[in-house]
């Protein structure tokens, strides 16, 4: 088992407006970048097993909370990172790919998370959570999909066989590039999908079978009531109800002083 954490995003989308620090994974949250949380979580289920960041160094910022971490600079593009990872975790087949703005997340909800995609015994596996989970977590707004089980919001972490992944990267890489292309996507994945989608009756077993055929590999869409694994940080109304619920939360002791020596400190925002 080997882990990859995606922290190479720069800051200067509206996350800005609460910090200016160079890179998202190092926005402030209680007095820690944002990125602690995520390996402080890793780091409890982590079992010796490796673990590459793929992005600034927190060597600046004092010791990272997990053990056996390599960090490796950012590269171009989300499958680059991805790449680059596991070039640095030779001989790993299972992989848990996290991404760094999930702050709430814990160690339990990883653990759990591992443990389903083992039992199922697959290739892939992805998380989803119901509306009603993220809202009872955080009320902030966040992009849901209709399917015919509910409506769900896609998570933060990532499972896959090593092997797996190597097999169907050309197709990957096609998909990514046409990511911001509609209309030549579309026909890849069926219109039928498509319209099944809109409509809001897609299932779920119907996106796993679609995943099969394109790809081969044994895919699961996993519902879980976890909802730190997909409420993510990406606007500000996130980010102040995020701090909000760690400061209240009383998980983390407030003192850091590294951090503080360095100003990371958060603007005057309400």
């Amino acid at each position: 088992m080997g882990f990859i954490v995606l922290a190479g995003r720069k800051n200067q989308g509206i996350l800005r407006e609460v910090s200016d620090v160079g890179w998202e994974a190092l926005i402030p949250f209680s007095g820690r970048p944002m990125v602690w949380y995520v390996l402080q979580a890793i780091g409890q289920v982590q079992e010796g097993n490796p673990l590459v960041v793929v992005g600034p160094s927190f060597a600046l910022y004092g010791n990272p909370p997990c053990r056996n971490c390599t960090f490796l600079e950012p590269k171009e593009s989300l499958l680059e990172n991805i790449e680059a990872g596991l070039e640095a975790l030779p001989g790993v087949d299972e992989v848990v790919v996290a991404t760094s703005d999930i702050p709430l997340i814990q160690g339990e909800d990883i653990a759990e998370f591992i443990r389903r995609c083992r039992e199922l015994g697959v290739d892939v596996c992805y998380p989803i959570v119901r509306q009603e989970h993220c809202e009872a977590l955080l009320t902030t707004p966040r992009t849901y999909v209709r399917l015919r089980e509910g409506r769900f919001s896609g998570g933060n972490l990532f499972y896959f066989r090593r092997e797996a992944l190597r097999r169907v990267w050309p197709f990957l890489s096609h998909v990514y590039r046409l990511r911001k292309k509609p209309l030549k996507l579309a026909p890849l994945f069926g219109w039928s999908l498509i319209f099944k989608a809109l409509l809001g009756t897609l299932r779920i077993r119907d996106v796993e079978k679609k995943a099969y055929r394109l790809t081969g590999l044994n895919a699961r869409a996993i519902p879980t009531e976890r909802a730190a694994i997909a409420v993510d940080v990406d606007k500000p109304e996130d980010y102040y109800a995020a701090e909000r619920w760690l400061s209240n939360s009383g998980r983390f002791p407030l003192e850091y002083p590294t951090l503080r020596r360095y100003q990371l400190i958060r603007g005057d925002k309400p």
